[in-house]
């Protein structure tokens, strides 16, 4: 356990040292990068991305975080497109993905629980 934190923070740290280095050579002219790959919609792309490889691609949040920040990396491409105008609904679309794919998780372990609970009921009563 304690081998697998060191390695995940030197793989952070490796990756913070190249991105830093990468910007440094964009400011000095050096290598030029597309506006919208060192934006803030490109950190949350990167961050669901994480959230999908950390979950197995399982769970819905790492792609849902993914599409909000392609949402917005589409906007720096296209400068017509206005992603702002899709703020609220990506909002509660996500918001009502969410609990969807929560609410079956906790039916799940509460079915699963009850019916636990009723077989040990039944096998202490027989």
């Amino acid at each position: 356990m304690e081998t697998n934190i060191q390695t995940n923070k030197a793989l952070a740290g490796v990756f913070i040292f190249i991105t830093g280095i990468i910007l440094l050579l964009n400011q000095l002219n050096i290598i030029l990068l597309p506006v919208w790959l060192l934006s803030w919609p490109m950190i949350i792309v990167v961050f669901g991305i994480y959230k999908l490889i950390k979950s197995k691609f399982i769970k819905a949040g790492g792609y849902i975080i993914t599409l909000i920040g392609l949402v917005f990396i589409y906007g720096k491409i296209e400068p017509s497109f206005e992603p702002t105008q899709f703020i609220w609904p990506l909002f509660f679309i996500s918001l009502g993905l969410a609990l969807l794919f929560n609410s079956n998780k906790k039916n799940v372990k509460w079915k699963m629980k009850c019916e636990k609970h009723y077989y040990n009921h039944t096998q202490t009563q027989s």
